[in-house]
């Protein structure tokens, strides 16, 4: 199955809009804790149109890190007319445009993206960012999805699905796709709308909000390389915006534990130490 993308985000077209702002959580997280600047990115950017951010970070008893995410909604869940995921490798690029056009349309419950389409190696969907309409049948969809059993999804999969990640992205498309209570209420945009890459960046393209994914090692270069396209910190924050937020920095870059630059600076440490002995 591939999803058909829906309009993209240039086209002009607007599913809807989001009501009162503080109808709106924005919540991202990961257990173990993140090492990327993204917190402070999201703060600023849900300051800025008057949405509440909640940053999550704690064990949920989930087998399967990735459905740590779910839980964290869930918590949530009923506070809210509607609930934003964004992964903890995602940043807000432009945060002068609200979420409004990221809404569904009437009769559909959830808002996600599809996969890059220069891509070799692709997915239906991406889980990394979505945006929900809490309700009955939304509440329903996320349970499914936490609930499945990824080995029968596994058996399930077929080739043309594309790649199989072993998370809450393919159950979600499992649910999809043999549930039409769910594949009818989720709308997919084109992943330009809210999944971009740094290829986007790197092109030109207006990026409202970018996503880096693969290894960790990619996704930590591909990440420098975005500071530098953009002329920005680890946050990835334009300045005046930093600036208001009273963002700081504890050095320029997190030093990626276990990296050659980490131990070179563990030796040296060690050798300080030794030698005020």
């Amino acid at each position: 199955m591939r999803v058909k993308p829906a309009g993209r985000p240039d086209s002009g077209e607007s599913a809807g809009s989001l009501g009162v702002p503080a109808d709106v959580l924005v919540v991202s997280g990961r257990y173990p804790a993140t090492t990327f600047e993204s917190a402070a990115n999201h703060r600023a950017y849900c300051g800025e149109h008057g949405y509440t951010y909640v940053h999550c970070n704690w064990p949920t008893g989930q087998p399967v890190p990735y459905l740590n995410k779910i839980e964290y909604v869930l918590h949530l869940f009923d506070r809210f007319e509607w609930v934003f995921w964004i992964d903890d490798d995602a940043f807000f690029l432009d945060p002068t445009r609200s979420l409004d056009h990221l809404a569904p349309p009437a009769g559909k419950f959830m808002s996600v993206c599809a996969s890059p389409t220069y891509k070799q190696l692709f997915t239906p969907i991406s889980s990394g960012q979505f945006l929900i309409r809490t309700s009955d049948v939304a509440r329903r969809f996320l349970a499914t999805v936490r609930d499945t059993d990824l080995d029968v999804v596994r058996s399930w999969w077929t080739d043309d699905l594309g790649f199989f990640t072993g998370g809450d992205q393919d159950a979600m498309v499992y649910a999809m796709s043999t549930m039409p209570e769910f594949g009818a209420g989720i709308e997919v945009f084109d992943y330009s709308a809210f999944n971009s890459r740094i290829d986007d960046i790197a092109a030109g393209r207006r990026v409202f909000l970018i996503h880096f994914t693969g290894e960790q090692w990619i996704k930590r270069r591909d990440w420098k390389r975005a500071a530098r396209l953009t002329g920005r910190g680890p946050e990835l924050l334009p300045g005046d915006l930093a600036q208001r937020y009273r963002v700081r920095r504890r050095r320029p870059w997190p030093i990626r534990q276990g990296g050659e630059l980490y131990r070179r600076l563990n030796r040296l440490v060690r050798r300080l130490r030794s030698a005020r002995n």
